[in-house]
């Protein structure tokens, strides 16, 4: 028979339930929080040339800083960013570590590996899979790979050109 308390608990859930507290207080967990900024860069400004217009052509570089502003550890933090209407995403500039990087050409809906393909029917009536264009992006995500402590950010990018 297990020893009872007064309200009929057994004295070994007491005392795992007591460690619990006692190493939640020990080592809180805190609540992760992420929050981004998102920076644009012309690219192929000529030098000197502080122009602040934007030319079918030019090519924007963006930076996305993913930062755990919150006061526990983020795991496997996600960052979408979706390509901005009227401009065409850059092929194999999205950069970031360690991240792993997918394409979506369904708005968001599903993601793939570079290069992302679709299914298509050919003259014959067969079913295909081609390589999606560039124009066909429309969103892009990164995967953090490792934890995000407090405080600290991991920065994202990818160029666009304007069409």
């Amino acid at each position: 028979l297990k020893p009872k308390t007064k309200k009929g608990y057994d004295m070994k859930s007491m005392i795992s339930i007591q460690i619990i507290l006692l190493a939640s207080m020990l080592f809180p967990q805190g609540t992760p929080e992420l929050s981004l900024s998102v920076s644009e860069t012309k690219l192929n400004r000529p030098s000197g040339n502080n122009d602040e217009l934007y030319y079918t052509g030019d090519t924007l570089l963006y930076n996305i800083t993913a930062k755990n502003s919150g006061d526990g550890i983020m795991n496997e933090a996600e960052v979408i960013d979706p390509i901005p209407s009227g401009l065409t995403y850059i092929p194999e500039s999205a950069k970031g570590d360690p991240t792993r990087i997918t394409f979506s050409v369904d708005h968001g809906m599903i993601y793939q590996d570079w290069p992302p393909t679709y299914t298509a029917t050919n003259e014959t009536g067969e079913k295909v899979i081609k390589v999606c264009t560039p124009e066909m992006i429309t969103h892009i995500k990164w995967l953090i790979l490792e934890p995000l402590n407090p405080g600290k950010h991991k920065n994202l990018t990818f160029k666009a050109k304007i069409n």
